[in-house]
């Protein structure tokens, strides 16, 4: 009869540990969605806004290895665009700074972002 009880609360204690990110982040919330800081001047970036949020991570290392490895330095986009495989003369001229668009999302989910451990940010600092 003991075993039960020690069973029944054994129980209890795993399904409120296993739920709890579930209920803290109903309880608590995981805070607003970001929102960056999106370009004036610029009418198209260089895919749809749906394909760069789903794919900008691999374009960029893409563009790097391109960049580096191969020597190529102009990106046709699916339209048809060209435009120059540069992250501060492509990305950030039309986006602003990276602490307005970049850091905005790449906090909010928690990825420490190395592309500034080489490029300059638009105030021509490293970050």
């Amino acid at each position: 009869m003991r075993d039960k009880t020690v069973i029944t609360l054994g129980l209890g204690a795993f399904v409120v540990l296993a739920t709890f990110p579930i209920w803290y982040g109903f309880a608590f919330g995981g805070g607003a969605e970001p929102s960056p800081v999106l370009p004036t001047g610029a009418s198209q970036c260089v895919e749809s806004k749906q394909w760069m949020i789903a794919n900008h991570p691999r374009l960029l290392s893409e563009w790097r290895n391109a960049v580096v490895r191969q020597g190529t330095r102009q990106y046709t986009s699916s339209n048809g665009t060209r435009c120059e495989m540069s992250l501060t003369k492509g990305c950030i001229h039309c986006h602003g700074s990276a602490q307005e668009f970049c850091d905005r999302c790449h906090n909010y989910v928690n990825v420490s972002l190395t592309c500034w451990n080489c490029h300059s940010s638009s105030t021509g600092q490293k970050l």
